[in-house]
């Protein structure tokens, strides 16, 4: 097998024809949308790698051909992307002068040539032309094109979030004037936000979101995800737990682990050579994408269970429709869940292993000066203050009562996943990882050691009785904090209060037996 080519040689690519894998669905629902009678606008929107291109080109260009054959039709691309890194100083107007000759290019490929039409080309690209006699130079194009000719259109335009730096107001109220005016002409995007969110970030806005179906491309469901695995044969039961946590169902990181399993045949060595490419994609989400977009303190926010700060909107983009989080039936064998009303049958996890370790990282780096991340750290301080006057300062030293502890008042599954997450920790994040064990424990974990140590020395910090603290961090564990999952638990004024409370009283209680707890 490792002579015959690599069906993922061109991993981060766009795919097209026969490699194109699933997302039938979206494809149904996006040539029904567009292709119907008038022609409509769609705009898929998705995370950077997840596919949005791939589905684009393979709806409309890969069948370019039939389009025209059938239904006189052409589909011409077109990629912001290209704009802003080869003419970034050039004309918004450039813009709709590169897919007036794009669609004139399309045209004569198929045979079809008309001098009215390249005219009006010609004359939009009249060096220093107005916007109202650019506007009517196009309306005479589209005028000649599809009234007089019976000629559709449809525009793909790639990369659309990059739009917000280049149009004004006008130009995107253009593209609804188009297709709002010529019912053989449809608009079709990609891009990471609502086409809404783009206008509103390009300092103006218009109505043209209106006109566009939004199909949110989320990562491969199983069946997907699974015809992209059989491309490398049948994995073991075994290879694909290490792959569902290393890339869960994303295309793009399963992709990249594949590439080299297809050549190795080792699924741990694949996964170990392809984790630092993992979190680069990670990183590139949040410093490129979510941090642009505003969202970056906001998935923090949403993984901590803190929705104050977060809009229904901006929860919406996070949980359902980027997929970083997926819907789990609740006591999700993932990560240990938290308490939750019997109305409440799911709950959403981050969509890997991968990306869980990379959020309890972020997590723990950067707090957001919630309250309840400070009572955290001080409640793991107590009881690591607490194993080191037992069992020494070593931290190797403290898993073997730590083990027993766990099982003891959980199972030994939950201990070796805690141990787990702290080895992987150690390995992907060197500078940063802990080699400490209690740095993993979940809320819930909390008051077997509270228990535990209580009369030695954890009793003296919190003061009261066990009993009292017991009751309060089982309220904040199971309401408020829950470290790997979020369920929306609409919290009351009093709850919130009783909340803020029970965490600054913890905070108080480290503070003044260790110092600042920051």
């Amino acid at each position: 097998m490792s002579n015959m080519i690599n069906p993922f040689k061109s991993v981060g690519k766009v795919v097209t024809g026969e490699d194109f894998i699933g997302r039938e669905s979206a494809l149904e629902e996006l040539r029904t949308r567009v292709l119907n009678i008038p022609l409509a606008n769609a705009a898929i929107v998705g995370l950077p790698r997840i596919g949005k291109s791939s589905l684009m080109k393979q709806a409309f260009i890969e069948i370019a051909d039939s389009l025209w054959d059938k239904d006189r039709i052409v589909a011409v691309w077109y990629s912001f992307v290209d704009y802003n890194d080869d003419a970034i100083d050039g004309r918004p107007e450039d813009v709709y002068l590169d897919i007036l000759q794009e669609i004139v290019r399309s045209l004569k490929m198929h045979g079809f040539a008309n001098d009215y039409v390249n005219e009006y080309a010609l004359r939009a690209a009249k060096p220093g032309i107005r916007f109202q006699q650019l506007s009517s130079e196009i309306r005479g194009f589209f005028d000649e094109l599809t009234i007089f000719n019976k000629i559709g259109v449809i525009i793909c335009i790639d990369e659309f979030d990059y739009s917000k730096d280049v149009f004004s107001r006008s130009y995107f109220q253009l593209l609804r004037k188009i297709t709002d005016d010529y019912p053989n002409v449809a608009v079709v995007t990609t891009s990471r936000r609502s086409i809404l969110d783009i206008e509103k970030d390009s300092g103006g806005g218009s109505s043209f979101y209106e006109t566009c179906l939004h199909i949110y491309l989320k990562p491969f469901n199983d069946d997907e995800v699974a015809m992209q695995r059989s491309l490398v044969g049948e994995l073991s039961d075994e290879e694909e737990e290490l792959l569902d946590n290393a890339a869960g169902n994303h295309p793009f990181l399963n992709a990249l682990v594949l590439l080299r399993y297809y050549q190795s045949r080792d699924m741990e060595g694949s996964i170990d050579e392809s984790y630092q490419d993992i979190l680069s994609y990670y990183n590139r989400l949040f410093e490129r994408v979510l941090k642009k977009d505003h969202l970056d303190d906001k998935v923090i926010n949403v993984y901590s269970g803190f929705l104050d700060a977060v809009s229904q909107d901006e929860e919406e983009y996070i949980l359902k429709k980027y997929g970083l989080f997926k819907a789990v039936q609740t006591n999700s064998s993932l990560a240990p869940s938290v308490s939750v009303s019997d109305m409440q049958q799911f709950e959403y996890v981050p969509f890997c292993g991968s990306f869980n370790e990379y959020m309890r990282q972020l997590y723990r780096k950067n707090p957001y000066k919630l309250i309840w991340p400070r009572a955290e750290r001080s409640i793991k301080l107590m009881i690591s203050k607490a194993l080191e006057l037992k069992y020494g300062k070593n931290h190797s030293d403290w898993l073997v009562p730590v083990e027993a502890i766990v099982v003891q008042n959980y199972n030994q599954k939950h201990f070796d996943l805690l141990l787990k997450q702290m080895e992987d920790e150690l390995v992907h994040y060197p500078e940063n990882g802990s080699d400490n064990i209690v740095d993993q424990f979940y809320p819930r974990d909390f008051n077997y050691f509270i228990t535990e140590f209580w009369n030695d020395s954890i009793g003296d910090v919190l003061g009261h009785t066990l009993s009292y603290w017991t009751e309060r961090i089982e309220f904040i564990a199971g309401k408020v904090r829950n470290p790997e999952s979020h369920s929306r638990l609409l919290l009351d004024d009093e709850t919130k209060s009783k909340a803020t409370i029970v965490c600054q009283e913890i905070i108080d209680c480290a503070q003044k037996a260790f110092g600042p707890i920051e």
